[in-house]
């Protein structure tokens, strides 16, 4: 089953999340690295989360 992802330029609290690592990223969607970082500058991707910043509780 394919994953999709949703183009957002909104992120709220109650927004669902979904952590991949960049080469998942770029194999899901298709889209190269760069261009992944330049719709993160636009606001249309959501930005990368590091692992030390995600909260399990």
């Amino acid at each position: 089953m394919p994953t999709q992802f949703a183009s957002t330029t909104q992120h709220t609290a109650t927004s669902a999340r979904m952590f991949a690592r960049p080469l998942t990223v770029i194999q899901a969607t298709g889209l190269g690295r760069s261009t992944i970082y330049r719709l993160v500058a636009d606001g249309a991707f959501p930005p990368p989360v590091h692992p030390k910043t995600i909260s399990l509780s």
